[in-house]
């Protein structure tokens, strides 16, 4: 689970994950016939063929395609890579989270804008974090949703393509904001989910407050 959350963040990690599982399943298919082969030259007498000279050294000579004992040891090499960032992963996981993305997670239940104390309250993030709502819903009923992220009437911000989660036996919508627009005051996102033709259908609200708990 922490190599899930903290290394696989990026499309490039769960490439090379994909390519070493890849490259595993083909070793194993290919293992009979290599052992098959090796018992037919070990029972041929081996002549020795000179080779013509080359003119220049065989690693520049052509792609990596054409050298499969040169290509085999750079995937030898990935995969060995990609095993020991599993091992760092599950063996010092706060390593690898100095890569992950920095948020304060927020969770917000609907309901129309409110007032005075019964308004959720959020301590600005501290720099270099982001702050991330995760939006509460019914079970998801949209393939993608749309947010608009407003401050006194005023649009901050609109967010596309968002999809739901699940989280426990709820789901809910995560929504990132960035620290930059955000500043003290009342705060409310309008969800709407996106239908099939593109119209948005409105959910619910969502409110909460921006403090700053450095200033009293």
């Amino acid at each position: 689970q922490q190599f899930e959350n903290y290394f696989l963040i990026t499309a490039e990690r769960q490439k090379s994950l994909r390519f070493g599982r890849l490259l595993k399943t083909y070793m194993n298919s290919r293992r009979p016939q290599l052992a098959s082969a090796q018992t037919r030259q070990a029972a041929v007498p081996s002549i020795e063929i000179s080779a013509p000279a080359k003119k220049s050294l065989p690693f520049y000579s052509g792609p990596l395609a054409n050298r499969p004992a040169l290509a085999f040891s750079a995937s030898l090499v990935a995969l060995l890579g990609i095993i020991f960032l599993v091992w760092l992963a599950a063996r010092h996981p706060e390593q690898l989270q100095q890569n992950a993305p920095r948020v304060t997670v927020v969770t917000l239940a609907p309901g129309s804008p409110r007032s005075g104390d019964a308004t959720p309250r959020v301590n600005v993030p501290p720099k270099g974090y982001d702050l991330k709502l995760e939006l509460e819903l019914a079970p998801a009923a949209f393939h993608k949703y749309r947010s608009q992220l407003l401050r006194e009437s005023e649009t901050v911000q609109t967010t596309d393509d968002l999809k739901a989660e699940a989280k426990g036996d709820q789901h809910v919508v995560p929504l990132t904001i960035t620290r930059e627009i955000l500043s003290p005051g009342d705060y409310h996102v309008r969800l709407s989910g996106v239908l099939d033709s593109g119209q948005d259908e409105f959910i619910d609200n969502y409110s909460f407050r921006v403090i700053d708990r450095y200033v009293r």
